[in-house]
């Protein structure tokens, strides 16, 4: 079954995120236009690096909207909220379902685009097609590459950390915490309606209509509600016509206290009882109709 299409954006009431540059550095960036290649291509990376940390000691991001942060009955909201989270595990296919299974293989192709992909791609190659076995339940990981310069090697992640295994080599566990962070990412966004349901906060975030569809907005963080560099938040849009999850924003503490992101969710389709998005869009913005990351699954199989 084919799923409803990516939701028109428009502002998210409450999304509080610094979103100016510094003024010194944008007309360097103008500058950089008539210095050599190379030379210029340096000097606009170590700009780009500077901004970030610039960035990040100005705030951290708050996913918040004003419906929560004006919540009038706590219990009644978070009640909402719950509800609203296991009316997506039914939608997806059950939960009785999901746990009958054990582990899962995927294919897929993935592409990064612009400097956000650059900074962020674990990957060598880009776009690139891979292999994925793992464990449900946040298990280990294993990938490996169908194509690129690392066609044939596998990389992956166990109770020992991330490990490579080259074509004709033996595995070495390394300290890459961009993959790590990565594949843990791949995995959780899979399994999103099932894994967010275990968080410590929830609570009813308002509605929004997005072309002429209506969502029902879910609130969702561990800890504490207010943004503390320990625990991500998340903003779970909930189709009311599907209850399907179709979007979740989300802040990025693993990288940057004041990055945020937004996943949109589409191409659904049945496999094994489940139904599951194909298509995953992500963006650093809300409002941004392009996208930083984005992985179409080609190919399905859950294992008991």
């Amino acid at each position: 079954m084919d799923g409803p299409g990516d939701p028109v954006l428009e502002p998210t009431p409450g999304l509080r995120v610094y979103d100016g540059s510094p003024v010194f550095i944008v007309p360097v960036f103008v500058l950089l236009r008539w210095l050599p290649g190379m030379l210029r291509r340096t000097l606009r990376l170590t700009l780009c690096v500077l901004a970030f940390g610039v960035l990040g000691a100005c705030t951290i991001a708050d996913l918040r909207t004003r419906e929560v942060l004006e919540v009038g009955d706590r219990g009644a909201a978070e009640r909402k909220g719950r509800e609203l989270l296991e009316k997506a595990v039914v939608a997806a296919g059950g939960r009785d379902r999901w746990q009958s299974f054990s582990r899962v293989e995927m294919d897929f192709e993935d592409e990064w685009r612009g400097f956000l992909g650059w900074w962020f791609r674990p990957w060598p190659g880009n776009p690139t097609k891979l292999h994925v076995r793992y464990g449900l339940g946040m298990g280990s990981v294993q990938v490996r590459f169908l194509d690129g310069p690392d066609q044939g090697s596998l990389w992956g992640l166990d109770q020992g950390g991330f490990w490579r295994t080259p074509p004709k080599g033996a595995r070495v566990y390394q300290r890459r915490e961009s993959a790590r962070f990565i594949l843990r990412a791949y995995q959780f966004f899979f399994e999103l309606p099932f894994q967010i349901t275990k968080a410590d906060i929830v609570l009813y975030a308002g509605e929004r209509v997005r072309a002429d569809r209506t969502f029902d907005l879910v609130f969702a963080t561990w800890g504490r509600e207010t943004p503390h560099a320990a625990h991500d938040q998340y903003l779970l849009w909930i189709a009311r016509d599907s209850g399907l999850l179709e979007m979740a924003q989300y802040t990025i503490r693993d990288r940057y206290d004041f990055a945020t992101g937004v996943n949109r969710f589409s191409d659904f389709r049945r496999v094994q009882g489940l139904l599951l998005p194909h298509a995953y869009k992500m963006a650093q913005d809300p409002e941004d109709p392009g996208f930083v990351h984005r992985a179409q699954l080609k190919a399905v199989v859950f294992h008991r």
